[in-house]
């Protein structure tokens, strides 16, 4: 009876235990498997296509995740489709085609992982819905890789269009009309594939634009192409390089900005701008001409003995001529300001700059006076450039040294005779210990070429012009990560041309030293960037 009642308990023990683990769930494997599409309606790659909704219903709950950013519809249509459900999970994704579509035509509608289950958020991959208005499915396809040489790495997806090319095709129409093909670059590789395409003559553009809307914007957005048409079928892989184009020169309205001082806009090339006064004015009547340093804009200053109601002018630039009036008003001119860069810390091969806010006519060097910090004079020499407004200052800069540099009043003079009052600037220079050295040794390269170390914004740090073979130095590096690239200067200019679509132009080549430059104090840094 003991060994009995003992069964029992133990069995009765057991039967406990194991209600109170069921109350414990652990909860599973989490779901890591994307959902299934279950049927589609039409079928994909369906033709004869006539239908203007399509369904298609999973096996579990799904939504849109970034449903505007990732799908691609080719050929575009001019209406986006109604893309159901909008914010909802739903076991039906419904396409709703508001656009009439075009006749003999093959579409393609990739939604790249935009489609993802409700509960985990796994992706269905890179789904594509496709079908044809005619009695089969396009086939051919295009492939290569898209890539913005101005900068280091791709930043953001790439636009890649076959426009077809007729009877009716110019070049003017990546300004006016959307492509009638489209695909787009992977984030990380630049490469790009567009797919169901039906055999003929095409060009081939690529865009990286801001709004997305696969028109061609001129200084806004950056465009590469293939040079010639390209003809389908083929098995040719193409590299396209994009560029941004300069922007056509156009002048803006002249603006009075304070008494004596007007600004001529302009955008575009404005280097060879020429201003020319049309109105009849006294023989004391003097001016002068300033570009600012940030802004596509040109100062006319003026002086007078009397005042004028309106000034009249003719702008040319090449064959583009512009005739605007101003009316004038009274309004306060500044006084003279002087500033000067860098302010405190300066590089040993660095130049010191002072810059007027009121054009500068003269510089009386007795004026000035350069001392060290043991009081002992150092001589200097400098620049009047009458252009950018600026004194430059020129003279040898010592390790572990500071420089305080004296004007007194009169030795800077503006356009109206005015002059500075009396002026300090403190300069100091950090040890050759604080900098590093680089070296650079050019590879399998065609001269002339311009070297430029960037930060990692690609803000450009040191630019050499380089005419022949031999050994590149970057000296007195601040210590920090740099990046170098390397301009081929095709027409031997000294500056980075960019392209020209309806030119057929493409840009300059730019080459990019594969990896980061670390770049230590009292480091000296050798490297050998060898270009394919």
């Amino acid at each position: 009876m003991l060994k009995q009642l003992s069964f029992w308990a133990v069995g009765l023990g057991l039967i406990l235990a194991s209600c109170a683990n069921r109350g414990n769930p652990t909860g599973g494997e989490i779901d890591e498997d994307p959902p299934v599409i279950l049927k589609m309606s039409p079928e994909n790659y369906a033709v004869n296509f006539t239908a203007s909704e399509i369904v298609i219903l999973f096996d579990e709950y799904v939504k849109l995740k970034n449903l505007q950013q990732q799908l691609i519809i080719s050929p575009p249509m001019n209406t986006q489709p109604e893309i159901l459900p909008m914010g909802t999970a739903s076991k039906k994704l419904t396409i709703k085609l508001i656009d009439s579509l075009l006749p003999e035509t093959t579409y393609a509608l990739s939604f790249g992982e935009s489609i993802i289950d409700n509960n985990e958020g796994n992706p269905y991959p890179f789904f594509k819905y496709i079908f044809s208005t005619g009695n089969f499915i396009d086939s051919l396809q295009v492939s290569g890789v898209a890539l913005n040489l101005e900068h280091r790495e791709p930043k953001s997806i790439i636009s890649v269009m076959l426009y077809e090319v007729d009877s009716t095709y110019q070049d003017s129409i990546v300004y006016q009309k959307k492509p009638k093909y489209i695909s787009q670059t992977t984030d990380s590789t630049a490469a790009f594939k567009i797919e169901n395409i039906k055999a003929g003559n095409y060009k081939l553009i690529a865009l990286q634009e801001e709004n997305k809307d696969y028109i061609y914007q001129q200084g806004k957005d950056f465009i590469g192409f293939a040079e010639k048409p390209i003809s389908l079928p083929t098995e040719d892989y193409f590299e396209l390089a994009l560029f941004k184009e300069e922007v056509e020169y156009r002048p803006k309205k002249v603006k009075q900005v304070t008494n004596n001082k007007l600004v001529f806009g302009f955008e575009g090339a404005g280097e060879n701008m020429h201003i020319a006064l049309i109105s009849e004015v006294e023989d004391t009547f003097k001016s002068r001409i300033t570009r600012d340093l940030k802004t596509d804009s040109l100062y006319y200053w003026y002086k007078n003995s009397r005042a004028y109601d309106s000034l009249q002018f003719v702008t040319t630039n090449w064959a583009i001529k512009d005739t605007s009036t101003v009316q004038l008003r009274d309004i306060q001119r500044d006084s003279l300001r002087l500033t000067a860069t860098p302010q405190s810390s300066i590089n040993l091969n660095e130049q010191f700059i002072v810059s007027a806010n009121l054009p500068l006519n003269r510089v009386d060097k007795s004026l000035i006076n350069l001392i060290d910090k043991d009081t002992i004079p150092v001589s200097f020499e400098y620049t009047l450039d009458s252009m950018s407004n600026q004194v430059l200052f020129d003279f040898e800069k010592k390790p572990s040294n500071d420089y305080l540099l004296t004007a007194l009043p009169g030795a800077f003079t503006d356009f109206f005779e005015a002059v500075n009052d009396s002026l300090q600037f403190r300069l100091r220079t950090k040890s050759i210990d604080d900098y590093g050295n680089l070296r650079v040794n050019l590879k399998n390269t065609a001269y002339p070429v311009i070297i430029q170390l960037v930060d990692r914004s690609e803000d450009i740090k040191r630019e050499l012009y380089v005419a022949q073979s031999g050994p590149i130095d970057f000296q007195f590096l601040v210590p920090g990560i740099y990046y170098l690239r390397l301009i081929k200067d095709s027409n031997s200019n000294g500056v980075y041309d960019s392209g020209r679509f309806l030119e057929s132009r493409q840009s300059e080549h730019i080459s990019h030293y594969p990896e980061s430059l670390d770049i230590r104090a009292g480091w000296d840094e050798i490297i050998e960037f060898i270009l394919d």
